[in-house]
C-alpha cells in the first residue's frame, strides 16, 4: 500500500533554512495546520508521501494506491478550491478527505461559495469514498449540496494521544495555576482579555504560542533580529500592555512569545505548563493531547462545531470579558472526563472505518480506541 497525502507530516523539514515567506506559505499560513497533519501521519503506518496542492495527477494515478486530502476550514466564502477540484476530477485511484470544515460566523449563516468551491463539492461527493468533516454543521451544509458520503468525525488531532483515559488527565486538579500557555491571536477583539491575562504575569509564568500572522511568527523566531520587531512590540505595547514601560514590554515579549514548526517539539515544550487557554483550536488541542488541562474559547462556527462534537472543555469568548484572572473562569466551564472518553471512542471508530475501507494499516492505539 502506497499512499499520497495532500499535506505535511507535522513538521517543516529544515525549517531553519527557510525565510519566513516560504515557511509561512509551506504551513498554509497557520502553524496550527501542522497539528492535524501530524495526527493523520501518526495514524497511517503504510508508506506515504506528502504533496502540496499543485501535484501531478499522472504521478498520483501511476504510483499510488490511495489519495488523501487532509482538510481544514476550506469551505469558506472567501476561498476558491478550483485547484483541488481539477485534481480530483482527473484522479482515478480511490480517494477520501479527512477533517473538512465550513468557516462561518455562526450556524445560521447562509453559505455562499465560489464557483471553484462549488465545483470541488460536486467532484468530491462523486469521487470520494468518504468526506470526513469537522462537525454536524459542516455535514449539514454538504448534505444540502447533495453529498451522501459525509461522516462527522471531529478533527483527527483528537487522536494524537492514544491513552483511553485521557479525559481524567486533563481535569484541572489544582485550582492555583502557576504556569499558563495562551494560544490566541493579536487582534482587536482579544486585546482586553489579553491585557487582563498579562496583568497577572507576576504571579503566573505565562507563554504565548503564536500560529499567525507572518510578522508575528518572524518576531517569535528572531526576536531582536526580526525585521518586524518594532512593529510587533508596538502592537503589544499599544493594545495589550499600555500601562507598562517600553523596556518592560520588550522584555516580556522577547521572553514569552514563541512559535513552532514541528509538532513533536511543540508538544514537548507544552509539558511544563499547568493550564492552556485560547481561541486557537490546534494550539489548545496539542496541550490537551499532552495531558494539560485546557479551555477552548469559542468565537465562531468553526471552533464551536469542533468543541461540540468532541466534547471539549470550552466557554464562549464573550463570557470571559468580565474575568480578572484565569481562575475566575474555571467554575464557568463544565467538563465530564468520562463523557469525553466514551465520545472519543465513538469518533475513533469512525476514523478506523474510513481507513479500513481502503485497507490502510493504522496505529494500534487508534484501533484500540475505536474498538
Amino acid at each position: 500500500m502506497k499512499i499520497a497525502i495532500i499535506g505535511l507530516p507535522g513538521y517543516v523539514k529544515n525549517s531553519y533554512e527557510k525565510d519566513i515567506d516560504n515557511l509561512f506559505r509551506s504551513v498554509g499560513f497557520n502553524t496550527g495546520n501542522l497539528v492535524y497533519m501530524h495526527a493523520v501521519t501518526q495514524h497511517i503506518l503504510d508508506e506515504k508521501d506528502f504533496f502540496g496542492w499543485k501535484i501531478d495527477a499522472n504521478l498520483i494515478n501511476s504510483e499510488y494506491d490511495v489519495l488523501i486530502f487532509i482538510g481544514a476550514n476550506q469551505l469558506h466564502p472567501n476561498k476558491d478550491m478550483l485547484i483541488l477540484a481539477e485534481l480530483f476530477e482527473v484522479v482515478n485511484i480511490p480517494c477520501f478527505i479527512i477533517g473538512l470544515g465550513v468557516q462561518a460566523n455562526n450556524f445560521s449563516q447562509k453559505m455562499i461559495f465560489s464557483k471553484g468551491t462549488l465545483r470541488f463539492i460536486d467532484v468530491i461527493k462523486e469521487k470520494c469514498s468518504h468526506i470526513s468533516v469537522r462537525g454536524e454543521f459542516t455535514a449539514s451544509v454538504l448534505t444540502d449540496y447533495g453529498a451522501t458520503n459525509v461522516i462527522a468525525t471531529g478533527c483527527p488531532s483528537n487522536f494524537i494521544n492514544f491513552d483511553p483515559n485521557l479525559g481524567q488527565k486533563i481535569v484541572l486538579k489544582n485550582k492555583n495555576i502557576n504556569s499558563l500557555v495562551i494560544n490566541t491571536n493579536l487582534r482587536e477583539d482579544m486585546y482586553s482579555f489579553l491585557s487582563k491575562i498579562v496583568s497577572n504575569k507576576k504571579s503566573c509564568n505565562m507563554k504565548f504560542i503564536m500560529q499567525e500572522p507572518k510578522l508575528v511568527l518572524d518576531f517569535c523566531r528572531y526576536k531582536t533580529k526580526s525585521q518586524y520587531c518594532k512593529q510587533v512590540i508596538d502592537k503589544i505595547h499599544n493594545n495589550i500592555m499600555k500601562e507598562y514601560s517600553d523596556e518592560e514590554v520588550k522584555e516580556f515579549a522577547f521572553n514569552n512569545f514563541e512559535t513552532f514548526f514541528n509538532v513533536e517539539a511543540w508538544m514537548e515544550y507544552l509539558l511544563r505548563f499547568d493550564f492552556s487557554i485560547g481561541s486557537r483550536m490546534h494550539g489548545n488541542m496539542l496541550a490537551l493531547q499532552s495531558g494539560i488541562p485546557t479551555v477552548f474559547l469559542t468565537h465562531d462556527s468553526r471552533l464551536q462545531e469542533l468543541v461540540e462534537i468532541m466534547n471539549l472543555p470550552h466557554i464562549a469568548f464573550d463570557k470571559v470579558s468580565k474575568i480578572d484572572k484565569i481562575e475566575d473562569l474555571l467554575p464557568m466551564v463544565s467538563f465530564d472526563p468520562e463523557k469525553y472518553n466514551s465520545n472519543r471512542n465513538i469518533l475513533a471508530k469512525k476514523f478506523c472505518k474510513i481507513y479500513s475501507y481502503h485497507g490502510i494499516n493504522i496505529h494500534k492505539g487508534l484501533k484500540v480506541l475505536g474498538e
